[in-house]
């Protein structure tokens, strides 16, 4: 088959893929058939008209339309300040923000051609970056559907950026390769129920440890790993117990092997405080954050800057919570990943979203909803300024203000200076474009 039907075979069943999401078993079937098409030159037509009934069904929410990029004034503006610095934070006030994903892109896009950054981390699973960085290579489509299979859906699910992604991961842009990585512990994707099992205990095994020789190993850890990673929230509490102690045996005699490669000691960690995460009384599944969670982030965080990614320029992009310059330690108790006890003094420029009121989409129940700033925060303040439009403030002296800078739900009163050097502020938020049944 000819290269470009190949790539575009390839995207056909990554956008089916994702618009079938909710119902596994069609799903299934659909793809099946798909890839047994694809081996045909004669189906192409087929396959091409199936993804178009495909697309019919499916309605674009109209909430998400219209929204209006940064003005090259506002991005040169951000360039020049963002041009002293090494590492760059991006932080949304809600992972369902259309607009601001759409402004992130795009100021992403100008410091990878202009300033020459290199390296994208994404609030996004660790492990699965990792392993789908090093597949890279084989061809754009192959890359291209690796990257949508291992990044988290708080990315993929925007028709608006998808094609920026697919534009710079993985590429080459002035003779530099274009990197990206996750910073965040949760196994969300395919690879860690896919590939994990299998790696880690080839890995495990061929260290010699003496856990590894155990019937605990082999009639609980093992299986643990290839069949309960993904229901980890809902295990009992005897079975992630059980874990809990398995992996911190394994942890321990791995830490006493001096060339045991580091990402691999880190996923583990990643799954030991999946599940201290899930035993904190203040755990909610995709709700809110916990000091295990933050901690651990900041660790993965400078080892992605200081060894694996090494004296590259480094673009972070996530939930602001985690992006502040530093820790808040206010109610809600969001941490930063970039605390100067965590990670050692990272000069980095934090640049957050903040809005007044909009939609956003929450992809727990799978449906927008809508929010408003209440009168005495800063966003109101903002909103009340005319004419109302996208600003850029850069926090300067005493700024302690009631902003709802780390969610749409609740205010936190701090002073702004100490945690963000930029702040731009959208009115009104629209929803990321998502396609609904």
């Amino acid at each position: 088959m000819i290269p470009i039907l190949h790539y575009l075979i390839k995207i056909l069943i990554l956008e089916l893929e994702n618009y079938l999401s909710k119902n596994k078993f069609l799903k299934l079937k659909i793809i099946i058939i798909m890839k047994g098409l694809c081996q045909s030159r004669i189906h192409i037509l087929i396959l091409i008209l199936i993804f178009l009934f495909g697309l019919k069904s499916y309605s674009q929410n109209p909430d998400s339309i219209n929204k209006i990029p940064l003005t090259e004034d506002q991005i040169q503006n951000i360039i020049l300040a963002i041009e002293p610095y090494k590492y760059v934070s991006i932080g949304e006030a809600g992972h369902g923000d259309g607009t601001s994903q759409m402004m992130a892109s795009q100021i992403i896009e100008n410091l990878i051609t202009k300033l020459n950054f290199e390296v994208i981390l994404f609030e996004s699973d660790f492990y699965s970056l990792m392993k789908a960085e090093g597949t890279f290579g084989k061809s754009l489509a192959y890359d291209s559907a690796i990257i949508f299979n291992n990044l988290y859906e708080l990315f993929t699910n925007n028709l608006d950026t998808k094609d920026f992604i697919f534009k710079y991961l993985p590429s080459k842009v002035h003779d530099k390769t274009i990197s990206m990585g996750g910073f965040d512990i949760w196994p969300y994707t395919k690879y860690p129920y896919s590939k994990m099992p299998l790696e880690l205990d080839s890995l495990i095994k061929s260290s010699n440890i003496k856990f590894a020789d155990s019937t605990e190993y082999y009639d609980f850890f093992i299986p643990f790993l290839e069949n309960s990673i993904e229901f980890m929230k809902w295990n009992s509490i005897q079975t992630n117990t059980r874990f809990l102690r398995d992996v911190e045996i394994v942890l321990k005699q791995l830490g006493e092997i001096k060339y045991f490669p580091i990402e691999y000691i880190i996923t583990l960690e990643n799954l030991k405080v999946c599940i201290e995460c899930i035993f904190n009384k203040e755990f909610k599944p995709g709700i809110n954050s916990t000091s295990e969670r933050e901690n651990q982030m900041a660790r993965i965080s400078k080892y992605l800057i200081e060894e694996k990614y090494k004296n590259k320029k480094i673009i972070f992009w996530g939930h602001a919570g985690h992006l502040t310059k530093n820790y808040s330690g206010e109610n809600p108790p969001m941490l930063s990943i970039l605390v100067e006890n965590s990670i050692p003094k990272v000069d980095i420029f934090s640049l957050v979203f903040i809005s007044y009121k909009g939609t956003e989409f929450n992809r727990n129940i799978w449906d927008f909803q809508s929010f408003k700033a209440s009168r005495n925060s800063f966003e109101h303040e903002l909103y009340k300024l005319k004419p109302v439009g996208t600003k850029l403030i850069s926090p300067k002296g005493e700024m302690v203000k009631n902003t709802y800078y780390c969610g749409h739900n609740y205010p936190i009163k701090m002073n702004l200076t100490n945690y963000f050097n930029l702040l731009v502020f959208i009115p009104v938020m629209k929803p990321i474009n998502v396609r609904l049944k």
